[in-house]
């Protein structure tokens, strides 16, 4: 079979992994802070994305990606 049409690849070969970009990582967790869902009880989950955005802003490289978290952080931190 031909690889276009589903066969196996070479079996020693590793998959690749998708590796998220900082900006991607950004507009998700912005997504969520600025349109929070709500869990089972009916709580809005915008405090939780807004604890996760602070624990990933240190591993961010991308500078403008990091300014544009910290600023929707900034914009709904009491």
């Amino acid at each position: 079979m031909s690889p276009e049409r589903g066969s196996p690849e070479d079996p020693k070969k590793k998959p690749e992994q998708k590796v998220a970009t900082d900006t991607g990582i950004v507009l998700k967790l912005i997504e969520h802070i600025n349109e929070p869902c709500t869990d089972e009880a009916g709580r809005n989950l915008r405090d939780f994305y807004i604890k996760e955005a602070k624990r990933v802003l240190p591993t961010l490289t991308n500078l403008e990606a990091k300014k544009t978290l910290k600023e929707v952080i900034q914009k709904y931190s009491v």
